[in-house]
């Protein structure tokens, strides 16, 4: 592994085996985030997916339930001010979703560190879709909506994070333009947190490392 990816997620690494074992006795969680940025505003041609796209409000909680039972964390999100992109097929169902907030920083809800998000841009997270609808252009529905919001609302770039072992949502955003700029390891025991950021340059040849050794990862 070269020095781009560096020692800490190389040794985080050869460690899951051991962190997996603990989770057994121990309320810990562990995971290297990649995080991506896109410059500019997404526009997409062609959309295969014909349903609608829009923005939820509170009061499609119940739908929003429906599509992934999280009604507890998505309730705690509408109240902080965060915002959710819906896609919606003709009956009136919510088949996938993405939120998004504003500067100036988000909290992770699952590791309760803080993210800085630039004021040129939205910090997109959580997006999620149906199993079997992941390959009918709904990501790509999202994405072409969310470039409409930011014309709107002065925004100019969108970053997000994808976990170090999810190579085919990495691949995914590399296509779609996202240019990696920080790696963020997290590591938390019950209310303890450990955080170790480093800032990345992005080039070819480290998109070919992330994907080989997250696609190889335990």
């Amino acid at each position: 592994m070269s020095s781009s990816i560096g020692k800490v997620n190389t040794q985080l690494i050869k460690l899951i085996p051991f962190l997996r074992s603990l989770k057994y006795f121990l309320p810990i969680q562990y995971d290297i985030h990649i995080f991506l940025r896109y410059d500019g505003i997404p526009h997409v041609e062609r959309l295969l997916f014909a349903g609608i796209v829009r923005e939820a409000t509170e009061n499609d909680l119940p739908l929003l339930i429906q599509c992934n039972p999280k009604p507890e964390r998505f309730r705690e999100r509408f109240h902080h001010g965060d915002r959710c992109l819906v896609a919606e097929t003709p009956p009136g169902e919510i088949i996938g979703y993405e939120w998004f907030s504003a500067p100036p920083h988000h909290r992770d809800q699952k590791y309760h560190y803080k993210i800085s998000i630039p004021p040129e841009a939205f910090y997109l997270y959580d997006a999620f879709i149906l199993p079997q609808l992941r390959v009918s252009g709904v990501w790509l529905a999202l994405k072409g909506y969310m470039g409409k919001i930011m014309k709107e609302e002065g925004k100019s770039a969108l970053i997000t994070y994808v976990s170090h072992n999810n190579a085919l949502s990495l691949r995914t955003h590399f296509r779609f333009g996202f240019r990696v700029y920080e790696r963020v390891t997290v590591v938390t025991l019950g209310p303890f947190s450990y955080t170790h950021r480093t800032p990345l340059v992005h080039s070819p040849e480290l998109v070919k490392e992330l994907i080989m050794n997250n696609s190889s990862s335990p």
